[in-house]
Order: structure tokens, then C-alpha cells, then sequence
């Protein structure tokens, strides 16, 4: 039985910045606690897909986490 869903819910507007923060973390809390149930989509896996081979072909332009990080952390502290 499909059911007609109100977005957002009904008095998520009202709640305040945290509180919506809360309610988005609980309901994906729900939806993750079945991972079988979560499929892929086939975007996703092309994009996978050429991100690998391309790091494969030129692995020389490759970053490594730390080096990622350390430029998101530069990046947050500027703002």
C-alpha cells in the first residue's frame, strides 16, 4: 500500500535547527540499521567504476587521505 508523505512532515518547519538535525540522524539510523535492503544505484557504481580506473591509469595524480584531510582542514580554518 503506497501512502501519500507530507515533505516535509508535518511540524519538522517548527522544530528548530538541531532538532530537525536529530530527526534526519534517527530516521537514517532506522533506514541503515537494514543494509541489505539499501540497493545502489547504478550511477553510483559507474562512477566508481571510472574513479578507479582513471586513479589505475594515473595513479600518480592520486591523493592520499591524509593529504585530502589536511586540505579540508586548511579549507575550514580559512572560513
Amino acid at each position: 500500500m503506497t501512502q501519500i508523505l507530507h515533505n516535509p512532515p508535518p511540524g519538522f518547519d517548527t522544530l528548530s535547527i538541531d532538532e530537525q538535525i536529530d530527526y534526519v540522524h534517527t530516521l537514517w539510523q532506522k533506514i541503515s540499521a537494514k543494509p541489505s535492503a539499501i540497493t545502489v544505484p547504478n550511477w553510483h557504481l559507474n562512477t566508481l567504476e571510472t574513479r578507479l580506473s582513471d586513479y589505475r591509469d594515473t595513479p600518480e595524480e592520486g591523493k592520499t587521505w591524509d593529504e585530502v584531510r589536511e586540505e579540508i582542514l586548511k579549507k575550514l580554518d580559512q572560513t
